[in-house]
């Protein structure tokens, strides 16, 4: 009898745990933790490459400063930020990563 008492008491002990468990696992979730979104570091992501695009595209003494700021003209710079792109050659692989994000997310090509 006292090992069924025993037994009950582990399952009892147990389920307390999972619920518990449970119950906070969905409050950390609640509080922003579960990520969701674009995800984290999106919008420095996207920061990063506005200044990059301000400071190394359209700049006044930049290849492409007299460009006009739409979707078709931006659609044309994501080859010249390939590797060997006009541009993309003069950039580091994060550099032109974050271009590319900014122009995407921008434009939304």
């Amino acid at each position: 009898m006292n090992k069924l008492k025993a037994c009950s008491r582990d399952r009892k002990s147990v389920l307390i745990w999972i619920t518990f468990l449970l119950l906070f696992s969905n409050l950390a979730n609640a509080s922003g933790g579960g990520g969701g979104g674009d995800g984290p570091g999106t919008q420095k992501n996207y920061d990063r490459g506005k200044r990059l695009f301000l400071e190394m595209v359209v700049c006044e003494s930049c290849p492409y400063s007299d460009m006009e700021l739409n979707a078709e003209n931006a659609r044309q710079l994501l080859p010249e930020l390939r590797r060997k792109g006009k541009l993309g050659k003069h950039l580091s692989y994060n550099e032109r990563w974050a271009l590319k994000f900014f122009i995407r997310k921008r434009f939304e090509i």
